[in-house]
């Protein structure tokens, strides 16, 4: 339930240029700390109205970055 909710967080970030997320990956155990996991994720960003620039893409990595940070006291691994 809980993964559910991180998704509908991240779509809410930009529902005119997340098209798709996807879980394709999630680990318990081993370096993770316990009680955490571990969790990979596939977005499908895509404009309508033109290419997208590395400005534009980086910007909005950065804001689901700090909506997983904030919403679910996530850590980007490294």
């Amino acid at each position: 339930m809980r993964q559910k909710k991180s998704l509908i967080s991240l779509l809410n970030v930009d529902k005119k240029l997340i098209k798709k997320i996807r879980i394709f990956d999630v680990f318990q155990g081993g370096n993770i700390e316990k009680n955490k996991k571990s969790i990979a994720l596939n977005l499908l960003i895509q404009s309508q109205d033109k290419t997208l620039n590395d400005k534009e893409i980086d910007e909005l990595s950065d804001k689901i970055i700090q909506t997983m940070q904030k919403s679910f006291d996530a850590t980007l691994r490294s």
